[in-house]
């Protein structure tokens, strides 16, 4: 039996909310959720400040602190590193679905609600997060996933692109 799940992904340009069954794995996002998993599963400091701004921003709002999602770290880890250098972010699989819900299935991990906010910044490092944060906060699309009340779990994965810059993935859950 298939449970309906509600996704909700916010893309760069334009807001998508959809409804989705239990995500399928496609072999492409099986091979990069189990390489990712061979990541260590220790957040960076540039994760864990996009981690901290982002509950800063909901304290801010008056929402619950999120915790940090160790389970899904992985995925948030694969998915900023599948971003292309050279084209824009994307959401979406070579096969035009969303590929972090896809991902998060073939983790084993289940929700109610998910989201993503994909950011790319330059460098360096150490204030890559900020710039994120900042860029990410002036989206409406992408401030309505940080400060969506239902969302409990925040993974932060991030990746140095073949230009040098730093590419965060967020990826929100709230749990069945």
């Amino acid at each position: 039996m298939q449970l309906p799940l509600r996704v909700l992904t916010i893309a760069v340009l334009a807001l998508f909310t959809a409804m989705v069954t239990h995500p399928t794995a496609s072999a492409a996002n099986a091979v990069v959720a189990r390489s990712a998993a061979l990541l260590t599963l220790d957040p960076t400091p540039a994760e864990l400040a996009l981690f901290h701004l982002s509950n800063d921003d909901r304290a801010r709002a008056g929402l619950p602190q999120l915790r940090f999602d160790i389970e899904a770290l992985a995925v948030a880890r694969a998915r900023a590193a599948a971003q292309p250098s050279n084209s824009p972010l994307t959401h979406f699989d070579a096969a035009g679905k969303m590929a972090f819900a896809d991902m998060l299935g073939d983790s084993g991990l289940t929700y109610d609600l998910a989201g993503e906010n994909l950011a790319r910044v330059a460098g360096p490092a150490s204030v890559a997060a900020e710039r994120a944060e900042e860029g990410l906060m002036n989206s409406p699309t992408h401030r309505a996933n940080i400060l969506e009340p239902s969302f409990e779990l925040l993974a932060v994965g991030s990746t140095i692109d073949s230009e040098g810059r730093v590419v965060f993935a967020q990826v929100f859950r709230s749990t069945p």
